[in-house]
């Protein structure tokens, strides 16, 4: 399934914008709402100092990398707006006019660098530091630069769909993942006026088969394909299990679960 030509639109040529409602606390077993995030590098968020505390030591050496990269990003990233692309032409904003070809032009490279090197420093400290918000904003990183260098040349790729299936963003992993798979080989990532991306609601539960996997398909795609399922599959069992009355909060003795069941036997038949 389809929706047409996708365009995302890149205005934040440093600073990546996560959405700050429902971001959990980045305390060990916490599992409560941050309240507030770190003054200094913006990218964990805590629901009280009693977690912010014993996180102090980790999150220190992260705070201070993705503060130096994030300035470095940002400087590079002023260049680009009023950057001078020959002796006679007047300076160009790059964020402008050259989208999806910044890796094709020599001014963009550090630039594109930089902000990738910032979003492995966010996906790295997301994963160890238990941060959502890190997660979330090394996404959003990595889904600008992919828009800004249509060709990929950094292989945000293979991050990507693992990041979403991370944040529990199934489908948006999968309709990714099978974006690329599907790439055909003389498909011109200069030309911007063919479709990029734009695959939306596609059946997870589709058979492979489908997919048109070649032989030299990406491992990295093939993986986030074989974890969107298989994370499927799970939630599908767990449901069964608890409309059952087989999961541990519930219990087989549960009553308001009983007749759940009674309606859900001849679906279980079906197999």
């Amino acid at each position: 399934m389809s929706s047409g030509v996708h365009v995302r639109v890149v205005t934040r040529d440093c600073n990546a914008v996560a959405t700050l409602s429902n971001i959990t606390c980045a305390g060990t077993d916490c599992g409560k709402l941050g309240r507030f995030s770190c003054r200094n590098c913006g990218a964990v968020k805590y629901c009280s100092i009693q977690c912010q505390k014993p996180a102090w030591p980790q999150h220190k050496k992260y705070c201070q990398a993705i503060q130096a990269q994030a300035r470095q990003t940002a400087e590079l990233a002023a260049e680009l707006h009023a950057c001078p692309l020959g002796w006679s032409a007047e300076p160009e904003d790059l964020f402008q006019t050259s989208v999806g070809h910044f890796w094709g032009m020599l001014h963009p490279r550090d630039y594109c660098r930089a902000r990738r090197k910032l979003m492995s420093t966010l996906r790295e400290y997301g994963h160890e530091g238990n941060s959502q918000l890190a997660l979330k904003l090394a996404l959003e990183h990595a889904l600008d630069l992919i828009w800004l260098t249509r060709g990929d040349n950094q292989g945000l790729r293979h991050d990507v769909p693992h990041l979403q299936i991370s944040l529990g963003r199934l489908r948006e992993a999968y309709d990714f993942c099978k974006w690329w798979l599907n790439l055909d080989a003389d498909y011109d990532p200069d030309d911007l006026e063919l479709p990029y991306l734009d695959l939306r609601g596609e059946d997870v539960a589709e058979e492979l088969d489908n997919l048109h996997i070649k032989e030299w398909g990406c491992t990295s795609l093939l993986l986030g394909v074989a974890l969107v399922k298989l994370c499927v599959m799970m939630q599908i069992k767990q449901v069964e299990a608890f409309v059952l009355g087989l999961h541990d909060r519930v219990g087989a003795d549960s009553p308001k679960l009983h007749s759940l069941s009674m309606a859900y036997a001849p679906w279980q038949t079906r197999g």
